[in-house]
């Protein structure tokens, strides 16, 4: 039997989706995870923007962010976050041009 999925992405993006609602639930819950991430401080805020430009990361990048927000000064994680997500971004623009020309 050869079983095709029909929406191999639309499955991935679910699944990552899960990964995203375990990990925000577990993280708060589970301390030693907890204590990790906030340990990492705006540096896993910057990484958690970087992630957040791709789709198939952005829900576990938004668990994450949500996670390590609540002991960082808002507006400050908000920049830090978004300048990781702008970087991405240009990166991925960058490769789309070169390859067009």
């Amino acid at each position: 039997m050869n079983h095709r999925i029909k929406y191999p992405k639309l499955l991935l993006i679910a699944v990552t989706v899960i990964i995203a609602i375990i990990l925000f639930y577990e993280a708060r819950d589970y301390r030693p995870l907890h204590d990790f991430l906030l340990s990492i401080g705006y540096f896993g805020t910057f990484i958690s923007g970087i992630f957040y430009a791709y789709g198939f990361t952005a829900a576990p990048a938004t668990a994450i962010l949500l996670v390590i927000s609540e002991k960082q000064n808002l507006l400050l994680a908000c920049l830090i976050a978004g300048f990781g997500a702008l970087i991405t971004d240009i990166s991925i623009c960058e490769k789309y041009l070169k390859r067009r020309t």
